[in-house]
């Protein structure tokens, strides 16, 4: 985790594990990918600490990458 990344922001630890992006719960890395390339760069997530469920919100906006998948999500929107 990075001291000063959104993870650290939203107050996550190590061993946190993300189970739900949205509302959608997680089945794999794939899963976790697509749900944070898609849409908004804020997200509501539910990670499991301790086998209990915490909900967080995290903010992409303004990290590397995030132009990018901007980008990406606009011309898909476009597509369709």
């Amino acid at each position: 985790m990075e001291p000063d990344g959104v993870a650290k922001a939203a107050g996550w630890k190590v061993g946190d594990v993300i189970v739900a992006i949205d509302g959608k719960e997680l089945e794999g890395m794939r899963d976790l990918f697509s749900a944070v390339q898609d849409g908004s760069p804020r997200k509501t997530i539910v990670i499991e600490r301790k086998g209990r469920r915490v909900s967080t919100t995290v903010d992409w906006s303004g990290t590397p990458g995030e132009a990018e998948r901007e980008a990406r999500r606009r011309e898909r929107e476009a597509r369709q």
